[in-house]
Order: structure tokens, then C-alpha cells, then sequence
């Protein structure tokens, strides 16, 4: 059984100064997946790979940089690859089925790649009416309104309820630009605050925001799910690969929800107990748990968990760009409605007292 030692310290990742293009990381993913489920070692596979021009260089690279002592995730995130792709690649120096991790990072990619350019096409129209819209509104706020109050103002009789449809409208259109700004401002913090922002806090705000708590359950259940089945894989023991989980520094989420089960389990709690423990599993985790502690049924259990989440996230996604258009158009269309009554009513309003 081949096993590589981890360090008991969080592991500091780098940032590459590249990024390739997901298609051409798609397209190495899936040769060096056919190559190794073919039987040959890394080293040679990266040797064929040089032989297609497309490759050659990025082969070439990852080569000297094994030949040179790095494990296989370093050379690929120093050679451009997606965070993902790297996270993935840290967890697979445990076992031999780098040809299984290297199709399981393709698919990831061409699934974020599906989704992304899914989600742009559904919201390349409502992005152009908002636009629109918002042009719309500056011009009305701007123009239309001062001189309706300017009207309506020097009218002796039957002008106090327009002008305050007027003020109504106008407080309306100032909310919707302010509100507006305050998530421009809100999301440039987030990114820039993100980092230094700790753990526990994080994890209070995904309490107190549904969607975002069930986004990070979703995806830490996974990434649980998923690692801890290719550890056990290998014939680790259960607390040796909470410790692994625990280590690596990719998904600090990962890590700190680790830590919990490890403190747990030094108090004397089992592994349901602890586990149970988590906030940030879904439950569907836990009863496995509960279910059996038989590692070998686990392995199997987490496996099964892992592609029911899968299919469960593309359904969500799914479900989530069927709606985006609707609602942006019935959004859209009420605001051009309310205008449109906020400028027409009164103007009848008060040609029918000349």
C-alpha cells in the first residue's frame, strides 16, 4: 500500500501567477485519465502527452517539477491549474487512483463550465433590461418628475394628491438606487474582507443567510463525502484521515468542521456524536454515521452520498436558472408598470380638471 506522510501543520498554498484556460485543463485532465487507466505510470504518461503540441510545454514543466521532489498538486497549481483541480490533487497523494481523481477534476470543470455559460445566456437579457431600466429611471428622476411637481405645484385645486404620487414615485426611484449602491458596496467589502474575516464569524453570517447556509452545507457535505471515501480507500484508519482533513489548508471550512470531530472524539464522544456535532453537514451525513461504523460499508455509504449530492447540486442549478428569468421579467415589468401608471394617471388626473 503506497501512503505519503502529511505534515501535522496547516499547509500554506500558493497562488499561481497563470491561469490556463479551463478547456485546454479539460482537455489534459481527460488524456492523463486515459493514459493512467491505461496502465502507464505518471512520469510516461506526461512523456506521451508531450508528443500532442497542445501539451508539450505544460508536460514538459509538470515533469521537471516531479523529477524535481514536488507532489502532483504543487506542480499543477504552479502550472496554472484551477483551485479545484488543486484542492482535489492534495487529497490524491494518498492512494494510486490519480486516473479516477484526474476524471473526476474534468467533469468538475466541464460542470462549472456548463453552468457558468448557462447562467450567462439566461442572464444576458434580464442584465440588458435592467440596464435599461435603470437608464430609464435616471432620465424620469431627472426630467419628467421636476417638471410634473412644477405643474402640479402651481395648480390652485386638485393638486395635492398628485404631487404626492409624484413625491412617492420619486422616493421609490431613490430607494432603488440606494438600495442598489448598498450591494455594490456590500459585495467590494465582502471580496475585500473575505480573507480576513475569521472562521466563527463566517459561520455565524451563512446561519443567518438560508440560501448561503445551504450553498456551503451542500458543498462541505460533498467535499466531505467525497475525501474522506478516497482516504478510507487506501486502508487509513478513521482518525488518521480526520487528521489529513483536518491538515490541509484548501477548505478551511473542511478543516475546522475535522477539528470539531477530532475535539469530540478525545472527549469521548463516538463518531455519530461527534459528527452530529457539525453545523455545517447535512444530515443526510449523519446518518450514515449512525447507521453503521463498519469502515469498509462507510467507504461504500460515502461514496453513494457523494454522487446523490452531485445529482442533488445539478438539480438545484437546474432549478435555480429556470427561475432567474421569470422573476427578473416580472420584476422588470412591474417597475415599467408602476411607471408608466406614475406618469400616465396623473396626467389624466389632470386634464380632466382643465
Amino acid at each position: 500500500m503506497h501512503t505519503v506522510s502529511f505534515p501535522k501543520m496547516k499547509l500554506i498554498s500558493s497562488k499561481s501567477s497563470k491561469t490556463l484556460p479551463q478547456k485546454l485543463q479539460v482537455q489534459f485532465l481527460d488524456r492523463m485519465s486515459h493514459l493512467l487507466n491505461k496502465g502507464y505510470p505518471l512520469l510516461e504518461a506526461l512523456t506521451i502527452l508531450t508528443w500532442d503540441e497542445r501539451f508539450d510545454g505544460l508536460a514538459t514543466e509538470i515533469t521537471q517539477q516531479l523529477k524535481g521532489g514536488k507532489p502532483i498538486d504543487v506542480c499543477l497549481q504552479a502550472s496554472g491549474f484551477s483551485r479545484n483541480v488543486v484542492s482535489f490533487l492534495y487529497f490524491a497523494r494518498m492512494h494510486r487512483n490519480l486516473d479516477e481523481v484526474f476524471h473526476q477534476c474534468s467533469t468538475m470543470i466541464q460542470l462549472e463550465n456548463k453552468y457558468v455559460n448557462k447562467f450567462k445566456q439566461v442572464i444576458r437579457y434580464p442584465a440588458f433590461l435592467s440596464v435599461f431600466l435603470v437608464i430609464m429611471l435616471f432620465v424620469i428622476d431627472r426630467t419628467i418628475f421636476p417638471a410634473f411637481l412644477t405643474m402640479f405645484q402651481s395648480q390652485e385645486t386638485g393638486s395635492k394628491g398628485l404631487t404626492v404620487a409624484v413625491y412617492i414615485t420619486g422616493f421609490l426611484i431613490t430607494f432603488v438606487k440606494v438600495a442598489g449602491l448598498l450591494v455594490v458596496i456590500v459585495f467590494i467589502y465582502w471580496k475585500i474582507r473575505k480573507s480576513s474575516i475569521s472562521l466563527e464569524r463566517q459561520l455565524l453570517m451563512y446561519d443567518k443567510i438560508p440560501l448561503l447556509s445551504d450553498y456551503h452545507k451542500l458543498k462541505t457535505t460533498f467535499l466531505f463525502a467525497t475525501h474522506l471515501h478516497s482516504i478510507l480507500s487506501t486502508g487509513v484508519s478513521m482518525k488518521e484521515a480526520l487528521h489529513i482533513m483536518s491538515n490541509q489548508s484548501h477548505y478551511p471550512l473542511l478543516s475546522h468542521q475535522a477539528d470539531i470531530i477530532l475535539d469530540h472524539l478525545e472527549q469521548g464522544a463516538t463518531l455519530a456524536q461527534a459528527i452530529h456535532q457539525c453545523q455545517m453537514f447535512r444530515p443526510e451525513l449523519t446518518t450514515i454515521f449512525h447507521k453503521t461504523s463498519d469502515l469498509t460499508t462507510l467507504t461504500r455509504d460515502l461514496a453513494m452520498l457523494s454522487e446523490m449530492l452531485t445529482d442533488m447540486t445539478k438539480q438545484k442549478l437546474n432549478n435555480a436558472l429556470e427561475i432567474i428569468q421569470p422573476v427578473f421579467f416580472i420584476i422588470i415589468a412591474v417597475f415599467i408598470l408602476f411607471i408608466y401608471g406614475s406618469i400616465m394617471l396623473p396626467m389624466y388626473q389632470w386634464m380632466n380638471q382643465i
